[in-house]
């Protein structure tokens, strides 16, 4: 698509992102459609450098391509025509990769934030085992399933909704349960996936 000055640029529904200092991490919620998107084009997560997370914070849905090409001609220094290029170059790769989508009319996006002082806490729909350390949980109305790397299925047992967020987070820090760094981002960005995927609802008040 080259005729994209018009176009309102925003987010995927099927994403979720989290800053990694200097970086933004995107990440797909779901592997998307093989039949929408090429498999060649298919990756579920991107990492941004600086420049390219100020570009991803305006693509809101509100912003059309020509908007969002205004706003960083304010910002940065260089060749307005060479900016225009990178930019929709950006734009065009993130869509085809299921990132961005075009949108005839400004559409609003239904963010997902993470409170810390709210209590996750595993939705009514999900069932879950543990086999050898490994844990799988899966969705019983959607069909959706999540297999958690080893080191991260003591977070999805913590989020039994009697401690916040914060509270799971000591604990993880304090028993080396996540042991990656920025352990309190990469913990952030995992959950907003579990929301989006109707695995984890956070609450405001622990569970009985």
């Amino acid at each position: 698509m080259k005729d994209l000055e018009h176009k309102y640029i925003r987010w995927s529904d099927n994403c979720v992102w989290q800053s990694f200092g200097e970086t933004l991490a995107v990440l797909h919620t779901l592997m998307p459609d093989a039949g929408l998107i090429p498999a060649e084009n298919v990756t579920p997560r991107i990492q941004l450098n600086d420049v390219g997370k100020d570009v991803w914070e305006l693509c809101d849905g509100t912003r059309t391509f020509k908007t969002i090409f205004e706003q960083l001609l304010e910002e940065y220094e260089g060749d307005p025509e060479k900016i225009e290029e990178n930019l929709r170059k950006t734009a065009i790769e993130l869509e085809k990769k299921g990132f961005l989508s075009f949108e005839d009319t400004p559409k609003e996006y239904e963010y997902t934030d993470i409170n810390p002082e709210m209590y996750p806490y595993w939705d009514d729909n999900v069932l879950w085992n543990e086999v050898e350390n490994q844990v799988l949980a899966m969705n019983n109305q959607t069909g959706v399933s999540f297999e958690f790397p080893e080191d991260l299925g003591k977070l999805w047992k913590l989020c039994d909704g009697k401690s916040t967020l914060r509270e799971i987070l000591v604990i993880l820090e304090r028993e080396g349960g996540v042991d990656k760094p920025h352990p309190k981002n990469m913990v952030h960005l995992l959950l907003k996936q579990l929301i989006k995927l109707n695995m984890i609802v956070m609450r405001d008040s622990p569970v009985p």
